[in-house]
């Protein structure tokens, strides 16, 4: 890996602190439907954590040793897990359960959804600027109060969405559907 890539970002601190929030508010939504989704399939409830774990560690990274790369990093993951997320929501995922059956759009994953989309908005700026004389810009007292806005509002917005963790739904709620009886299909009963 290029040794630059790795060096601190110029990034503005605000704009750091504001996609750790995003991603600590989706890492928060995306914890409180571990459960219910192992619950329905081992797969889905491993995704969810280890997409938990991937948000919150990305997060840190942010906050205590941001660069280009972790950017680049949270960026991705973000763009993919949106890019799940809509395909769960128009043609349903081709694997699991409830293969082919598109998910109902919920409170809890559209906010999740829109604070990955704001992580990217607001990373994309520090991965795109240039490589020479990148170092951390600390917060100063004249970006606190800003900053500290932001992550209320995000904190709201993550604290709106996990009402509505609860009523996240599937076609067939959150249990395996029934075995199909294939010898009674066949002869059809």
């Amino acid at each position: 890996m290029d040794p630059a890539l790795a060096r601190p970002t110029r990034a503005p601190a605000t704009t750091i602190v504001l996609a750790a929030a995003c991603l600590l508010g989706a890492e928060g939504i995306h914890t409180a439907v571990i459960a219910p989704h192992f619950a329905e399939w081992w797969a889905e409830g491993a995704f969810f954590l280890a997409l938990s774990v991937l948000e919150g560690a990305l997060a840190a990274a942010l906050l205590l040793a941001p660069s280009r790369t972790v950017s680049q990093a949270a960026v991705l993951a973000s763009l993919a897990t949106i890019a799940v997320w809509a395909w769960s929501r128009t043609t349903g995922l081709p694997i699991g359960p409830e293969a082919g059956y598109p998910e109902a759009v919920g409170r809890a994953d559209t906010i999740a959804t829109l604070l990955e989309a704001l992580t990217a908005l607001a990373l994309i700026p520090v991965i795109l600027q240039p490589l020479r004389g990148m170092r951390r810009v600390p917060l100063t007292a004249g970006t606190r109060r800003s900053t500290n806005a932001a992550v209320a509002a995000v904190a709201l917005v993550t604290a709106f969405g996990l009402l509505g963790a609860d009523n996240h739904t599937h076609p067939a709620g959150h249990a395996a559907p029934a075995p199909i009886n294939v010898a009674a299909a066949a002869s059809g009963r």
